[in-house]
């Protein structure tokens, strides 16, 4: 339950925290992180990942580029795995993210239970876009053998951390009851 306006910001009486109907600032952070977020995306998918020098020759892969090789593979099932994990949670969260602001700017009071449940859905399996980095950063020491083969950690590495890192991070600072302020102040006035 929100607290009553004349309470904002004063000390809980059981807990001592302070009491906030919304927090503070949240949708500002929330909207640094993500532009920061939009930042780096590119930089994480034009860049190889990782490079591999096998007898004598340096070849970068990119993200996509490793979709394409476990296809090629027939190994569909990773494939799909990696290409959800690694492309299309960072996009749904960043746009998803993007929705919600516009939605704040505009006082837009339609498809509120949909926000809603678009924000539970990306907190939960924001996450799972560290199953590319655990991939890289587990396979790449085993992957060397001296003068034959060795797997390098590319430039799109810290960039594509960046991008899953802030994109949790606003996600967990944002407060989805800002998205019902509008209908609250209407159905309320």
């Amino acid at each position: 339950m929100p607290a009553p306006a004349h309470d904002e910001g004063k000390d809980c009486l059981r807990c001592g925290t302070k009491v906030w109907r919304y927090q503070p600032n949240a949708t500002m952070r929330t909207l640094a992180l993500t532009l920061a977020g939009f930042f780096c995306y590119p930089f994480a998918y034009i860049y190889p990942m990782e490079y591999n020098y096998q007898l004598g020759r340096l070849q970068g892969y990119t993200i996509m580029t490793g979709v394409m090789k476990l296809v090629d593979a027939h190994f569909l099932l990773f494939a799909i795995v990696i290409f959800c994990a690694s492309i299309v949670i960072p996009f749904l969260k960043l746009f998803t993210l993007s929705w919600f602001f516009i939605s704040i700017h505009n006082r837009s009071t339609k498809l509120l239970r949909l926000k809603t449940h678009a924000y539970r859905i990306i907190k939960a399996i924001g996450r799972w876009s560290h199953v590319d980095v655990f991939t890289v950063t587990v396979f790449l020491p085993l992957m060397h053998l001296s003068g034959l083969l060795a797997v390098y950690v590319g430039y799109a590495l810290p960039a594509f951390l960046a991008v899953v890192i802030l994109t949790m991070i606003a996600t967990d600072v944002f407060d989805p009851r800002v998205l019902w302020a509008e209908y609250e102040r209407i159905n309320h006035a």
